[in-house]
């Protein structure tokens, strides 16, 4: 486990993170359902923003969209994660995040979107593949408006915002359909020259070690 900065790569400004471990029962069976016949299990059920302290983070919770700091949250033995840099985003970018992040502070949960993800998630349980069924159908209110958010939701949003788009298999994921695994897919799987391990907290799962020790080396060496 490395939970040290990444002094080799002093300019590394993480600007989101990925978290696996304990969850609420709903994030719980959202894993659970989105994990299809012959796929690999699903690793991540949370995820937030990193503001430019490094330490701040703002993230979606039930209770709202919130401030607090990574280490006292989930620095912690049960749960894993990475604080994640996209490569390629400008001083006035980041800036720009900021500010979009301001914007959401205070915002009530999107329920009705994280409904949407468990239903589809269920049917494609059955079907034995990705479903967007539901994830398809607008809410009624702009994809911007405060309601459609959960942690996903937030974090690709206020990326796309400042040009940042993530992506699965078939190419950008609308935000409205984004789970949390679809983002560390988009860092580990589909795109990992895209982005750079700034940091891993928390305790590695002895589960997960042999799938994700040789490539999260290689990321935070890179």
């Amino acid at each position: 486990m490395r939970d040290t900065p990444d002094t080799r790569n002093p300019g590394a400004r993480a600007t989101f993170g990925l978290v696996h471990g304990r969850s609420s029962r709903m994030s719980f069976l959202i894993r659970l359902f989105s994990t299809f016949r012959g796929e690999l299990p699903s690793v991540c059920n949370h995820a937030f923003c990193v503001r430019a302290d490094g330490v701040t983070i703002v993230e979606s919770v039930p209770s709202g969209t919130r401030e607090g700091e990574w280490r006292a949250l989930y620095d912690r033995p049960e749960h894993w994660g990475v604080l994640v840099q996209p490569l390629g985003l400008t001083q006035v970018d980041l800036q720009s995040f900021q500010q979009e992040l301001d914007a959401y502070l205070g915002a009530r949960y999107g329920f009705a979107a994280l409904a949407k993800h468990f239903v589809d998630g269920v049917l494609g349980r059955l079907a034995g593949r990705d479903v967007y069924l539901l994830r398809r159908l607008r809410l009624p209110w702009r994809e911007g408006a405060p309601r459609y958010n959960i942690c996903s939701w937030l974090v690709c949003w206020t990326h796309k915002h400042v040009g940042w788009r993530f992506h699965g298999a078939a190419g950008e994921l609308p935000c409205g359909r984004v789970a949390p695994d679809d983002l560390w897919d988009d860092v580990f799987e589909h795109r990992p020259g895209s982005y750079r391990v700034v940091r891993e907290f928390g305790r590695r799962p002895q589960d997960l070690r042999r799938r994700f020790t040789k490539i999260l080396d290689s990321k935070q060496a890179s």
